[in-house]
């Protein structure tokens, strides 16, 4: 549940355009062990960097998720 509350927890700074800090929970995710919840914390990251204005860094985070290899239905949702 560690990585869901971060993953909300950066939603919610995000809504509070707080994105230094929505950073950092993002960041925790895409460290973890599991490749669909490495995605889902760069997803994270790129809609921050996003929020700040920083539309290339945001586009080399999203094109490494697409870059991912799929083996999950998860995996391959969170592509799209």
């Amino acid at each position: 549940r560690f990585y869901d509350a971060q993953l909300l927890l950066g939603e919610a700074l995000i809504a509070a355009k707080d994105y230094l800090t929505a950073d950092i929970s993002f960041q925790s995710v895409a460290g973890a062990p599991w490749p669909d919840t490495q995605m889902a914390g760069k997803i994270g990251l790129a809609r921050s960097a996003l929020g700040r204005g920083e539309v290339d860094p945001a586009r080399t985070l999203f094109d490494e998720v697409v870059a991912m290899k799929s083996e999950t239905p998860i995996q391959s949702t969170r592509r799209m």
